[in-house]
């Protein structure tokens, strides 16, 4: 039986190991902060004002510090880049890990995605650049956005404090509709939406705008 160093020089020679031992990743946060107004559902990039990608759209993203919990990380990274006030940040949720090995030019770094909902649906959007789609962004940002509204599609209607971030307190069955749509996550026959929502029992009629139901969640949300 090897033990001791035979054991390393064999990891080393069977995973390939380079001669210089290898590089210890870094932890970074990139987070999707969203908004849905006006029937479109955006997400925000800030302006890098640091190599690499000096001056280009990124999303904001943080390393994360010795001893952090990605929670605050999530939070520290839309403050400082984006300005947002804490109690803008109504939801937040993981989206999954990005460790491409070549994802960022200053080395090693495995990316914790998270997304985060931005609150309110009056007046304007907070600080940054908000875009309904996604190319060209730096490092791996395409693919984390696309990866972010994919679980977006699979959360809506069954992470309902997801569902009632997005939608705001109240919200209109057309605007229920064209969320489903953009998320290709339609309940049922998009006919019923209404009375589907009304089976769910966790939303109650509030009135109407126009020729479509409003709709107030119940307290807490069931």
């Amino acid at each position: 039986m090897t033990t001791g160093s035979g054991v390393s020089s064999m990891l080393e020679k069977d995973q390939g190991r380079p001669a210089g031992g290898w590089q210890q990743p870094l932890v970074s946060v990139d987070v999707v902060a969203l908004s849905w107004r006006d029937e479109q559902l955006r997400f925000a990039l800030h302006e890098r004002p640091n190599e690499p990608f000096a001056g280009r759209s990124a999303l904001p993203g943080v390393l994360l510090l010795p001893g952090e919990l990605l929670g605050g990380a999530v939070t520290r990274a839309l403050e400082s880049k984006l300005a947002l006030a804490r109690d803008q940040i109504a939801h937040v949720g993981q989206v999954g890990a990005f460790d491409g090995t070549n994802r960022d030019p200053r080395g090693a770094t495995i990316s914790i995605a998270h997304l985060a909902v931005i609150s309110g649906s009056e007046g304007e959007l907070p600080l940054g650049s908000w875009e309904t789609s996604a190319e060209g962004l730096p490092f791996d940002h395409d693919a984390i956005v696309a990866a972010t509204f994919a679980e977006l599609g699979l959360r809506l209607w069954n992470d309902w404090e997801l569902t009632r971030a997005i939608l705001g307190e109240q919200f209109t069955t057309k605007s229920a509709l064209a969320l489903s749509h953009r998320l290709d996550a339609v309940p049922g026959r998009a006919s019923n939406i209404a009375r589907w929502l009304e089976a769910t029992g966790r939303v109650r009629r509030a009135g109407s705008s126009g020729r479509a139901a409003v709709w107030q969640w119940e307290s807490p949300v069931q």
